[in-house]
């Protein structure tokens, strides 16, 4: 619409100084041709300017929705991303948690042996 404006703007700055016939046959033409009125010319080119007016604040709207839709989608998959990278991690320090138990199994099990193996030594020396 703002081409559309500027053009008028500088057609009508262009009828500056012209004889008033041309800006009534501009307005009657507006109006429905030889058989309206500027009046009614005047009207269309108001109710275009509301039309297009509309036709912004819904294109306004809807590009307002999206955006705000894509940031959500944005916000909520990285908060759902950090939430599974957060339980991961809980669940691999639970996991190392295990393998040192483990480990300590291990040792004291290779202790045991040891134990078992020098006492029954000891027990065979007698």
């Amino acid at each position: 619409m703002k081409d559309i404006e500027m053009v008028l703007k500088n057609n009508l700055n262009q009828l500056r100084g012209k004889s008033a016939d041309h800006t009534t046959n501009f307005l009657k033409n507006c109006g429905g041709g030889e058989n309206g009125t500027m009046i009614d010319g005047i009207i269309n080119m108001i109710d275009m300017m509301n039309r297009d007016k509309l036709h912004s604040v819904k294109k306004a709207k809807m590009d307002g929705m999206v955006i705000g839709i894509v940031g959500t989608s944005i916000i909520g998959a990285g908060i759902y991303l950090y939430s599974k990278y957060r339980d991961k991690m809980q669940c691999r320090e639970k996991m190392q948690e295990v393998v040192e138990i483990l480990k300590q199994e291990v040792a004291l099990a290779n202790e045991e042996k040891i134990s078992v193996e020098q006492s029954e030594g000891i027990v065979e020396e007698q």
